[in-house]
């Protein structure tokens, strides 16, 4: 065990957990076993693992990483099988390196959100009310096709490449809709009567353009026109059904290539970072299109807005860094892969605010926030550093917050019934405070120290300090982009307007 790093190196292809010392169990945050090749459920003790790096592991067994709550990585690129309950409410989890053959067994997966999965084999029921936002399926893959309780299971992006279109059997047949498809043939999705997006390239593949957001005409002129032609394409399918498809494929690869410029215009995007230019809040338009964009969101810009509110869609749980200086009021936002959240602004928390699944969050800081906070911030599994000097009380808060390491609050006089439950003992800051905590109080593990500690996360949180109430302006050049864009649209809508000639032609439709 290197406690420096906090990392447990395992060599040999079995485990002796009497090898290591029982108090250095909780210190335990990374475990690298080069050369183990079966993960039972014999690691549970480590309740503090965030990134298990198993390189040569095959099999997973049963109930293997359902106690692992604040596990983070998981690294098993030579995996074959995940047996039942090997993954349970592993609600931290976002990283699962597999390989391209592994078979996923009967309820091996519940409640899990992860970036990317790729599937190859799977088993009736295998999964339960999960969420990911790159699902890869090969032309060979084996599904369950017998009956299946899809209950709840959805991916924001899909790459199907087989026959039958099996991602059907995985995903509720409603939120399946939505969905954006890759690699995959149109006529796959015309045979099954599904109207998603498509699109040929990979879906790893990263646009590097900057796309400044005035485009939105685009998108609904594009809707208007195809409405438009809707009626005369249902006439002409009865004629001659080919000369149909080929009009309804070209006007949907129309929509899909200008889909990713759909953004307001006071929005810009470029390499995941989605940069917002509005002042005060968002208009209900300016959320849809950011839930119709459909390049990867990494990171969120926005230090103009006051009010942040109804971010709450299945692709907001997957935006890793929210940069929000000014919100003085944030409601209804499920970020749940979030890891750092600093609002300067911020002066009031309300009861009961921030308990909205913040499970990747690992650091908090509200450095103006006064008076009270009472039942917040609970079930941050994964916060471990929160910095607030300015709360005198704290009620009911930071309850189930496993990975809890240090609380720094100059002006706190209360604390009651906070910081249960948590894995380790916590380092609190607070000099107002008795040094003699109150018996009511003697499951919270806080231990008070005289001195702030400093240099917390220093060089990873530095760019929050640039972005302290300053004001970014809307671009002039953003203002003339519509008029840039009127001639695609209506380059598209005379080229729309040739097809129809060209099969009322070919029909003697009139």
């Amino acid at each position: 065990f290197e406690a420096q790093t906090a990392k447990l190196f395992i060599f040999g292809e079995i485990f002796n957990e009497n090898l290591i010392n029982q108090e250095d169990i909780l210190k335990v945050e990374c475990i690298i076993a080069p050369e183990l090749k079966i993960f039972t459920d014999q690691f549970k003790i480590f309740k503090r693992l965030m990134h298990l790096i198993i390189p040569n592991v095959e099999i997973f067994d049963e109930n293997s990483c359902c106690e692992n709550q604040v596990l983070l990585t998981v690294f098993a690129p030579k995996s074959k099988l995940f047996k039942a309950s090997c993954f349970s409410y592993n609600l931290a989890l976002r990283y699962l390196v597999t390989s391209n053959v592994t078979k996923f067994c009967t309820d091996s997966v519940d409640n899990m959100t992860l970036f990317t999965l790729k599937l190859n084999q799977v088993e009736k029921k295998a999964f339960y009310e999960s969420n990911f936002y790159r699902t890869i399926i090969p032309k060979d893959a084996k599904i369950d096709h017998r009956q299946y309780e899809l209950a709840g299971n959805r991916s924001t992006k899909i790459q199907d490449e087989s026959d039958q279109l099996v991602s059907r059997l995985l995903f509720d047949e409603n939120l399946i809709k939505k969905s954006i498809f890759y690699k995959t043939k149109q006529g796959v999705l015309d045979k099954y009567k599904m109207s998603n997006i498509t699109k040929d390239c990979s879906v790893y593949s990263k646009n590097s353009s900057r796309y400044f957001g005035t485009a939105c005409d685009i998108h609904h002129n594009l809707n208007r026109i195809s409405d438009e032609f809707a009626q005369n394409l249902n006439k002409i399918e009865k004629i001659d059904i080919d000369l149909a498809v080929l009009a309804r494929t070209y006007i949907k690869k129309q929509k899909s290539s200008y889909s990713q410029f759909v953004l307001d215009k006071e929005m810009e995007y470029y390499k995941g970072v989605l940069t917002i230019y509005s002042l005060n809040r968002l208009s209900s338009q300016q959320i849809e299109s950011i839930q119709r964009f459909d390049e990867d969101i990494a990171e969120i810009n926005a230090p103009n807005l006051i009010i942040l509110c109804d971010f709450s869609s299945i692709k907001d749980s997957f935006i890793k860094k929210l940069t929000i200086p000014n919100v003085q009021q944030l409601q209804n936002c499920y970020l749940q892969s979030v890891r750092k959240i600093v609002l300067n602004s911020l002066e009031v928390v309300e009861i009961n605010s921030f308990n909205e699944n913040l499970f990747n969050l690992c650091y908090l800081c509200l450095p103006n926030a006064k008076s009270s906070l009472i039942c917040c911030f609970d079930q941050c599994i994964s916060l471990q550093i929160v910095i607030i000097p300015r709360i005198n009380q704290i009620i009911d808060s930071f309850n189930s917050c496993l990975n809890l390491q240090y609380i720094e609050c100059d002006e706190l006089t209360e604390f009651k019934n906070s910081c249960l439950y948590s894995l380790q003992q916590f380092k609190l800051y607070a000099p107002l405070i008795e040094e003699v905590i109150e018996e009511a109080n003697q499951d919270i593990k806080a231990v008070l120290i005289a001195q702030k500690m400093t240099n917390l996360f220093e060089k990873e949180f530095s760019e929050y300090l640039q972005c302290n109430n300053q004001q970014i302006y809307i671009k002039n050049e953003l203002k003339e982009l519509k008029v840039g864009y009127y001639p695609v649209i209506q380059k598209i809508q005379a080229k729309l307007n040739e097809i129809i000639n060209i099969i009322d032609m070919e029909s003697g439709i009139e």
